[in-house]
């Protein structure tokens, strides 16, 4: 125990004695601590963390030969024929812009099939979820879902009374 304490003197003493030597030592260490949380908080979120969803374990992702997406008439065959899955639903990366406003607005999303919101385990807010059978409905009109901006400037516009084009844009 004494050796520690002769070691800890000897130490603080040296650093010290050359402060420039100090602060660079002090300034690396704070640097690979804050690098190491970072990298840790991301592979956390990314990695470890499971998902929000019901059984993620169980949700895969069927890509036509491995990096394209299947065509709308494989999907169908595929899901009518299914033996292996319980469920199958179709995706597909969108995006809109919203006009109208003082300046022309990216609205990203997704399009989803019926039976993903059960695939995925979630229930909506606010409303109902896609229904078997209002597909054409369905490509008549936008539902936007989850907590976008859009909800909020649409909410104003309407507050503010303004009216806007039938779009066919719903919240």
């Amino acid at each position: 125990m004494q050796t520690l304490i002769q070691d800890r003197r000897y130490g603080l003493r040296m650093l010290l004695k050359s402060p420039g030597f100090t602060t660079v030592a002090v300034l690396t260490l704070a640097l690979g601590v804050g690098a190491d949380t970072a990298i840790f908080s991301v592979v956390n979120g990314v990695l470890l963390k499971p998902l929000a969803y019901r059984e993620p374990e169980r949700i895969v992702t069927i890509l036509h030969r491995g990096w394209n997406p299947a065509a709308p008439a494989d999907f169908l065959g595929w899901r009518a024929q299914s033996r292996s899955f319980e469920r199958m639903a179709a995706a597909e990366a969108w995006g809109g812009t919203l006009t109208g406003g003082d300046r022309p607005e990216a609205i990203p999303g997704i399009r989803l099939g019926e039976g993903m919101f059960q695939i995925l385990g979630v229930e909506p807010l606010v409303g109902r979820t896609f229904q078997a059978g209002r597909s054409d409905d369905l490509r008549r009109r936008l539902r936007a879902v989850g907590r976008h901006r859009l909800a909020g400037m649409l909410a104003a516009g309407a507050a503010r009374g303004e009216s806007r084009p039938d779009d066919g844009l719903q919240v």
